[in-house]
């Protein structure tokens, strides 16, 4: 279940859910009616994109080159998260173990099988 549909589930029963994400996922919250709150950082989409791209072109999708990714991500969200959490004041966190900072973002992934 992506975190669009939490949210939606969620809205449905009173709750106001904010999407706490790179720019890629705003036009998502924005869609949905979900409040959304940027994560700051230095790269752009395209950077990210780029970094993603290249990892495809590897010789399938490496352990190195996967955790390289995972790395990178998690780092987004720890140094830019804290800041918008303490100013959000949140009743409930919701945070997606599959591939921090990412999984519920649109961004396309062309990754070899």
């Amino acid at each position: 279940m992506s975190m669009a549909a939490i949210g939606r589930a969620l809205q449905k029963r009173g709750y106001v859910f904010t999407i706490l994400q790179t720019e890629e996922a705003e036009p998502v919250a924005t869609r949905e009616g979900m409040q959304f709150l940027r994560i700051p950082h230095e790269e752009t989409a395209e950077d990210r994109r780029q970094r993603l791209d290249d990892l495809s072109r590897e010789r399938g999708v490496s352990i190195r080159g996967s955790k390289r990714v995972l790395v990178q991500n998690a780092r987004l969200v720890c140094e830019g998260a804290p800041e918008l959490l303490r100013q959000a004041d949140p009743d409930l966190l919701l945070a997606d173990q599959s591939e921090p900072g990412r999984a519920s973002s649109p961004m396309p992934r062309r990754f070899r099988s």
